[in-house]
């Protein structure tokens, strides 16, 4: 969504027209990937190929960083037990595989009322990921100088947040994902490559604002009544 959203705004600039950016995007991502495992955003831009994203890439890789920022919400069933471990005066630590600088990420937490943490491993500024047999895992309780096993992670993938954390000898939790909504639900079939990315944007935000404890009303008042205003 936030290649599709890049893709328009290029297409605004007269001076940084980019034909198929979004295509080309995830195409570089994967072409990086397929040479190393750990990749930052400097890594996927220097894999392009298109003339006219090497000659503005500086512009076009600060617009990526600008909409990443802008578009980022807090996922409230994370955001409740951070606040609860955070009010307990537990020591908390986050753990994330991104190819968004360490920096830049920090900025994004802060957005998000996320503060008050003690460190934060990123993949690509540790050259470590959770993805690679909980390497990254082991990698915090090193730099912690605290034993796996004193470290319980809290996260909502299976595979990265639990598997390879157990892996990595730690104690998990897994926090159950709202996948779907309940009432905001359209066909996409129906819709343009434009209305596409504007439902997936809504739809990933309800779902990330939604809480297992809301009731009928409220989770309808996200996903219907909420729409229907940003629709206006």
């Amino acid at each position: 969504d936030v290649f599709k959203l890049m893709e328009k705004e290029l297409a605004k600039n007269p001076d940084c027209k980019v034909v198929g950016f979004c295509e080309k995007r995830l195409e570089a991502e994967k072409k990086v990937r397929l040479q190393k495992k750990i990749v930052n955003l400097e890594d996927i831009y220097a894999a392009f190929e298109d003339t006219d994203v090497i000659r503005f890439k500086d512009q076009i890789l600060k617009l990526e960083e600008e909409l990443e920022y802008s578009l980022c919400i807090e996922n409230i069933q994370i955001k409740k037990i951070f606040d609860w471990c955070i009010n307990q005066n537990k020591s908390v630590i986050l753990i994330s595989d991104m190819y968004l600088s360490v920096g830049h990420i920090e900025k994004m937490l802060h957005k998000c009322g996320i503060q008050g943490y003690q460190r934060l491993f990123i993949s690509n500024g540790c050259q470590k990921r959770k993805a690679s047999h909980g390497e990254l895992f082991k990698y915090a309780c090193d730099e912690m100088q605290i034993k796996p096993t004193q470290l319980i992670h809290i996260g909502d993938s299976l595979k990265s947040d639990i598997i390879n954390a157990k892996k990595s000898g730690c104690e998990t939790i897994l926090v159950k994902r709202n996948k779907d909504t309940k009432y905001f639900h359209v066909p996409k079939l129906t819709m343009s490559d434009e209305q596409k990315s504007y439902y997936s944007m809504l739809k990933q935000f309800c779902n990330n604002r939604l809480s297992y404890d809301y009731g009928e009303m409220k989770r309808f008042g996200y996903e219907v009544f909420g729409p229907l205003l940003a629709g206006f």
